[in-house]
């Protein structure tokens, strides 16, 4: 009788460890739903192909846009209006700017930026900097009036929202909207913009922001532990990076994609882009001078 019981713990034990390991393994990036082409990345590679996929509209993600540190003007990096102005825009291209789109937030600057936008992309999405915002918010808001936007694409879901907060986290009002967002909807994909990189303890601080300001609070190891279904597939974009010529970093973390991005004026300056399919993100980056 004992080694019969004995034997009905080790089969439940055994039983619970399968299931409890079938259940982390799930949480992994579903690649179904998900194609990356990154540089440095140890990613799934892919060459998109528009004679066997339907590209249905382009986003390009943007970090630290007006480049060099020490460039003080009120426009784009000239590596990136040279891009732009050599690449086919039409009505289904978007931009994504991951912050400090400006040196300096007046209001002649910013509403260069808006106009250029507006001319330039059918919509935009923006995650404040600190460089935006400060010294005086009210400007940006004077000029773009919000600061979170989204929408729903075919393949994913964009989320943009403010991270230039002492905790460098949306505030509460912001992550509720997130977490609706995402529960409302059936894309297995979500794509989230921030300036901030305010997952670099979960990475064990590997890769430094081009610098520290607005934080105030002790960052956290676990960075994304506010969204509520951890079911679909996580891309994070933080544009806080790239001034001093740091190249793309990425970390994958179960179904989490982390990536930082940004441009300086430098060589290796890249940006990416997202490409929307009828069922598959892709993600790839792009070098602005080849």
């Amino acid at each position: 009788m004992a080694k019969s019981s004995f034997r009905s713990t080790k089969l439940v034990n055994l039983l619970f460890c399968i299931i409890l390991f079938a259940f982390c393994s799930a949480r992994e990036i579903n690649y179904k739903y998900l194609s990356t082409n990154i540089y440095n990345c140890e990613l799934s590679n892919y060459e998109f192909d528009e004679n066997k996929y339907l590209k249905l509209g382009e986003t390009f993600v943007v970090g630290h846009a007006y480049g060099h540190p020490n460039r003080n003007d009120g426009i784009f990096s000239n590596n990136l209006i040279n891009f732009f102005n050599n690449t086919h825009l039409d009505e289904n291209s978007y931009i994504g700017l991951t912050g400090d789109i400006v040196f300096k937030a007046t209001e002649e600057n910013l509403t260069k930026i808006k106009t250029y936008l507006n001319d330039n992309f059918s919509d935009y999405f923006i995650s404040p900097g600190n460089h935006d915002l400060l010294p005086d918010e009210k400007v940006f808001y004077e000029v773009f009036k919000k600061d979170f936007y989204f929408k729903e694409f075919n393949s994913y879901i964009l989320i943009s929202a403010n991270f230039s907060n002492p905790n460098w986290l949306p505030n509460k009002n912001q992550i509720k909207k997130i977490n609706k967002i995402i529960n409302n909807s059936t894309k297995k994909n979500v794509v989230i913009l921030s300036h901030q990189i305010f997952w670099q303890k979960k990475v064990d601080s590997k890769i430094k922001p081009n610098s520290y300001a607005l934080l105030n609070e002790s960052l956290d190891s676990k960075p994304l532990s506010w969204i509520e279904d951890d079911e679909k597939n996580y891309i994070i974009i933080s544009g806080d990076y790239g001034a001093f010529g740091q190249k793309t970093f990425c970390y994958k973390d179960q179904n989490y994609l982390y990536i930082a991005n940004g441009i300086g004026a430098h060589e290796n300056d890249s940006i990416i882009k997202l490409i929307d399919t009828k069922d598959v993100l892709y993600i790839e980056e792009i070098k602005l001078s080849k």
